[in-house]
């Protein structure tokens, strides 16, 4: 009876696991058939070969959002240039969204408009070092050229609200031009925001300290309310400042709150200011996949929920995936930006095993004949800001994503950071 259990628990066993290889493989092929295999030799260079089967079923949204599996793969700031560059030169984007702060950003197209200002200096105000790499210098370099030639420039936009300094700096101009009854105040949240500035961004600033901070930012926001009636530019950074205070407020009360309260609130909030950028032009977004994608994510709604819920059918989103590699990222352990964090290989039931057996080093595809299938596969990779080895988690990127472009093999992004 025993030797009986035992050959039924291994028939079993080997039938659902050729059931898994059937359908893993009947999808690897319809995906194949699918699929457009790219030379990045051309494809990186902006190569017309592939306009009709990539760019012609990208030109019809009014915002496009292209994303990255994480913030520091070289592969994916070369495919972002491509695309982007593409889109703007042959399909009449104009405007260009970061997952930066909204002041911040203001600055880089000062440089990419007149040319004022350092370019490094300018992205390292970002407070993100994941801007701080030579793939993305190439890139703003590209949109100053553009510029420099075509009637139509192309300017960019933050949508995130992390920094509050470019915003206080520019209110601080204003008050003085509107009587300086502010000034000292301004600068006293400039010197007590850059002196918090590792607390605000781990999230421990002290209650008591920042509700005072609070305080004199509503003093300084009510006086310059009254100018910005007139002026929608300074209406946008008082906006800006407003949402900086909002998120951390909330961040405060992380103890009794969900972090998915946090994340709703940031991506609610960036997906309005995607929007109040609509009549302005055709939206190309540069954000993290999380953000992008149109199914709420592990941790919250997702901005690309919201503008999915808004915009339906002109909206539209390609997800970026690896399989192994590596990528560039800050080390807690090592104290610094390294390049060599390992993509871990994925497991037999993860999205990036079945790219993987296409055997097409990079690809594209869209989503839309894959969205019914019932797949035994349920995990597809995630890394957000930092190195981490849990990185896959539950969903289905036929879901989250219009399309789909996969780097079989990555390498890290070259930070200005590394040694």
């Amino acid at each position: 009876m025993k030797k009986l259990y035992l050959s039924l628990v291994v028939i079993l066993f080997l039938i659902i696991n050729l059931s898994f290889a059937q359908n893993k493989f009947a999808i690897k092929d319809e995906i194949k058939k699918a699929a457009i295999s790219l030379d990045t030799g051309k494809f990186y260079k902006g190569n017309n070969q592939y306009k009709r089967s990539v760019y012609d079923k990208l030109k019809k949204f009014k915002v496009l959002g292209v994303g990255e599996q994480t913030h520091g793969t070289q592969e994916f700031f070369r495919t972002k240039k491509a695309v982007m560059t593409m889109l703007v030169r042959e399909y009449g984007y104009n405007l260009i969204g970061l997952e930066a702060s909204f002041a911040e950003v203001e600055n880089l197209n000062n440089y990419v408009l007149e040319g004022r200002g350092v370019l490094r200096e300018i992205l390292k105000s970002f407070r993100q070092y994941t801007f701080e790499c030579a793939e993305f210098e190439f890139f703003v370099e590209g949109v100053r050229d553009h510029n420099r030639k075509a009637i139509s420039k192309v300017k960019f936009f933050g949508f995130d609200f992390q920094s509050p300094f470019a915003s206080l700096q520019y209110l601080y101009k204003v008050n003085q031009l509107n009587g300086g009854r502010r000034g000292e105040e301004i600068q006293g949240l400039i010197k007590t925001f850059t002196k918090l500035s590792d607390q605000i961004y781990s999230h421990s600033i002290d209650s008591l300290e920042f509700s005072e901070l609070k305080i004199t930012s509503r003093e300084v926001i009510n006086d310059l309310q009254v100018n910005a009636r007139n002026n929608s530019m300074l209406f946008q950074y008082i906006e800006n400042y407003k949402q900086f205070l909002e998120l951390n407020n909330l961040v405060l009360k992380a103890d009794s709150l969900s972090m998915g309260k946090i994340s709703v609130l940031r991506d609610s909030l960036m997906a309005m200011n995607v929007l109040s950028n609509m009549n302005k032009g055709k939206i190309l977004l540069w954000a993290h996949n999380a953000h992008l994608q149109k199914t709420p994510s592990i941790y919250s709604k997702s901005m690309g929920y919201f503008l999915k819920e808004k915009l339906k059918k002109d909206y539209a989103v390609i997800g970026q995936t690896t399989s192994t590699g590596y990528f560039t990222a800050f080390d807690p352990k090592a104290n610094k930006v390294t390049n060599k964090n390992m993509v871990i290989p994925p497991g037999v039931t993860d999205f990036e095993y079945i790219f993987s057996l296409t055997g097409m080093p990079v690809f594209f595809f869209e989503t839309v004949k894959f969205k019914t299938k019932q797949l035994q596969s349920d995990r597809y990779r995630l890394l957000g800001y930092g190195v981490t080895d849990r990185q896959f988690i539950k969903g289905n990127p036929f879901l989250d994503f219009d399309f789909i472009l996969h780097i079989e093999q990555s390498s890290g992004s070259n930070s200005f950071y590394l040694k």
